[in-house]
């Protein structure tokens, strides 16, 4: 199935979002102040508000979700690493570094306009190899455009794709999130689609 030419088995896999939050408390004490002085203490604390806003825009407009740039370029380069060994180890038919790209618990869905059908890595992993293996011709799928999204330890990668294959060629999209384990970046999900063949 990656692409859904390929087949693969479908599985309802189904899971739970878990949030978390923080809470925060504040206690202020101190004898009660003049209404001019505390309308000139507000006005303070608004413009270093604005100030701060306006410096987190800045940052976030230049190096991505606010983080700094000694953190940010290196993440990302490992990042596109592991997509190009994505693909070059699929067309390799090295089904084992592919594997080795997903997280253990990694599930893919293929979004087609009826419903999408998902399958849990190993599923995913024996769908690939048979895929390979009933090609006439080598199959061979590389990437057009990596567009890569940092938010600390997690990470989406928006990828355009080309496929050659003896059928013809398909182009479509991949839709990573990443997660860093270990200190490597690992696919924790993977969502794909096809474009829509010419009528």
């Amino acid at each position: 199935m990656k692409k859904q030419h390929k087949g693969g088995q479908q599985n309802n896999n189904s899971g739970s979002n878990i949030s978390s939050g923080k809470e925060a408390k504040a206690q202020t004490a101190g004898a009660p102040v003049s209404a001019p002085k505390a309308m000139q203490v507000r006005y303070v604390v608004a413009v270093i508000w604005i100030m701060l806003a306006l410096a987190a825009g800045y940052w976030t407009g230049k190096f991505g979700f606010a983080l700094p740039p000694d953190y940010a370029v290196p993440e990302e380069a490992a990042i596109r690493t592991l997509i190009q060994g994505y693909f070059k180890t699929w067309s390799a038919k090295d089904m084992e570094g592919y594997g080795a790209c997903f997280q253990e618990d990694a599930t893919i869905a293929f979004v087609d306009e009826i419903a999408p059908v998902v399958l849990d890595r190993e599923r995913f992993l024996d769908s690939q190899r048979r895929a390979h293996e009933r090609a006439t011709t080598p199959m061979t799928e590389m990437p057009e455009s990596i567009a890569v999204q940092l938010h600390g330890g997690v990470a989406h990668v928006q990828v355009r794709w080309h496929l050659k294959k003896a059928e013809g060629d398909e182009r479509g999209w991949d839709f990573f999130t990443l997660v860093k384990v270990g200190g490597a970046w690992k696919i924790i999900h993977l969502s794909f689609f096809n474009d829509p063949r010419p009528a």
